[in-house]
């Protein structure tokens, strides 16, 4: 009996280990931007911002947007989320030149995201843009734990944001 029980603990830990496989909360950046980054950084690196718009909700308070005209999508270049404590709680990039500290930047194919973290922890179709697919995956176990979002397109399957 021992044995069955030890045996049944072993599978299930096992199973868990490898169907919830979470990224690095370091990878969960881009273009120098953490998590736990403050407002005045961002601004140190990216200069005042040129929109802010007020919105605020459990994770964001207000959003830092940059745009540029490089930027050929619908979506702002650069979008910083800051919430009441004043850090970094959210990042919407649509900018080709800024990568994650894995390399990964809009423009790639998402199959070289796939290699390097495996199958998404959450697949979303979005249904206005019917094109787009958002792939998540997760620093931990809760859907609030920080998280890293590709946007793929998906006739062609590179990252839109």
């Amino acid at each position: 009996m021992k044995k069955v029980l030890l045996l049944v603990t072993l599978l299930v830990l096992g199973c868990t280990s490898v169907c919830f496989a979470f990224i690095p909360e370091s990878d969960v950046a881009i273009g120098g931007i953490t998590l736990s980054s403050i407002e005045d950084y961002v601004k140190g690196i990216y200069g005042q911002r040129q929109y802010s718009e007020r919105h605020q909700d459990e994770h964001v308070n207000h959003w830092i947007i940059y745009d540029s005209v490089k930027n050929k999508s619908r979506y702002y270049s650069l979008e910083v989320g800051i919430n009441v404590e004043g850090t970094v709680s959210d990042v919407d990039c649509a900018e080709a030149n800024l990568a994650t500290p894995a390399g990964f930047q809009v423009g790639m194919n998402y199959a070289a995201v796939q290699q390097i973290y495996g199958r998404p922890n959450e697949i979303q179709y979005n249904r206005k843009e019917g094109n787009i697919i958002r792939y998540a995956y997760y620093s931990g176990p809760y859907v609030d734990d920080p998280a890293l979002s590709f946007y793929v397109n998906r006739s062609t399957h590179k990252i839109v944001h």
